[in-house]
């Protein structure tokens, strides 16, 4: 498989909302969040727009603390760290304000709890106060339940003003993965990824393994039949395209 980024349908919408955010007035709200499930290029849209609009790309799962987030924030906005939390953030906000930048947050349901996982409000609150305070473009992108969960606690969910749903995969999303493959991909199969895999990264998988064993065998092309035949096909989720 050729190594290239696919902009995506769901990158692409990332993309707009994450533009229209930049569009918006000084003092308008400029909450985002983007949610789906899993293996719909969640993470890697967001490391490409963090490489486009060197934003700040952070992922709640490796935060622990007030002081962690905002020694990570004053790092990447190259202002002086230590002296603890409430001197870094009087330190932050100004050095945001002369130079705004876009904080993208992966993985934000750890903030918003999960089974056997407590709440973490305080760090929430503490970046909805670097955007009102600085102003700057906050995006949250998290699971399938976000929305959901955002939606309980209107002092979060009242300044969203961008909604991204990552869908399934769309035709094209699938024709331009197959076209990375080095053995052709028949139409058949291009439709059967289509109408069973709602999950781009097992399809990349699939395609990956099935690639290295078709040369193997002297196999010019995949149908669905030869795919078949191959042996590879892994249980599927049950997210299924048409479900």
């Amino acid at each position: 498989m050729k190594l290239k980024f696919i902009p995506t349908s769901n990158y692409i919408k990332l993309l707009s909302a994450i533009e229209a955010l930049e569009a918006l007035p000084h003092g308008a709200p400029k909450m985002g969040l983007g949610y789906g499930f899993y293996g719909l290029g969640k993470s890697m849209s967001l490391e490409k727009i963090a490489f486009q609009k060197n934003a700040i790309l952070m992922r709640a799962g490796i935060v622990k603390s007030a002081t962690t987030v905002l020694e990570y924030l004053c790092e990447e906005c190259r202002v002086e760290t230590g002296g603890g939390a409430a001197r870094m953030y009087k330190r932050l906000i100004p050095a945001l304000i002369k130079d705004p930048r876009i904080i993208l947050l992966d993985e934000v349901d750890k903030f918003l709890g999960e089974p056997g996982i407590a709440h973490n409000f305080r760090l929430l609150d503490l970046f909805r106060d670097i955007h009102d305070e600085s102003g700057c473009i906050v995006y949250f992108v998290g699971m399938e339940q976000a929305l959901a969960k955002f939606r309980k606690y209107p002092h979060f969910y009242s300044r969203v003003v961008e909604i991204t749903n990552f869908l399934p995969n769309s035709a094209a999303d699938i024709n331009a993965l197959c076209d990375l493959c080095e053995v052709r991909v028949e139409e058949d199969l291009r439709e059967y990824f289509l109408r069973e895999y709602a999950n781009l990264r097992e399809i990349f998988v699939l395609l990956d393994v099935a690639e290295r064993r078709a040369e193997i065998n002297g196999i010019e092309s995949l149908s669905l039949e030869s795919f078949k035949k191959i042996g590879i096909e892994v249980k599927k989720d049950g997210r299924k395209k048409n479900s």
